[in-house]
């Protein structure tokens, strides 16, 4: 008898998940393309769920680095005007640099 119940139960609570799925399905469906109208919203869950998890954990957690902000930042770097190239940028063994220019430490 017990076996029996135990049976109906587990049919009952397949039944319920297959009937949840495509729900859940459409839900996630909606939600991602609520996020993609805007551009931050991927960032945010993502920050939310790691406070989620570090509040119910003390542990390390290893989080993937988007590459796009680099190449970002690369670009702009590269777009920056460079100076003019003024030789080494450093003075020689022997040498200070003041505003009149070089000279060297024997004088």
């Amino acid at each position: 008898m017990a076996r029996q119940t135990e049976a109906d139960r587990e049919r009952r609570a397949r039944v319920i998940n297959a009937d949840a799925e495509p729900r859940a399905s459409k839900k996630l469906a909606e939600a991602a393309h609520e996020m993609a109208k805007e551009p931050a919203a991927p960032q945010l869950q993502l920050l939310r769920a790691v406070v989620a998890v570090a509040a119910e954990k003390n542990s390390t957690l290893v989080l993937p680095f988007p590459v796009e902000p680099l190449r970002f930042l690369e670009r702009a770097q590269q777009a920056l005007p460079q100076p003019p190239d003024s030789g080494t940028g450093r003075a020689e063994a022997g040498e200070t640099r003041r505003s009149g220019g070089a000279r060297t430490g024997q004088d």
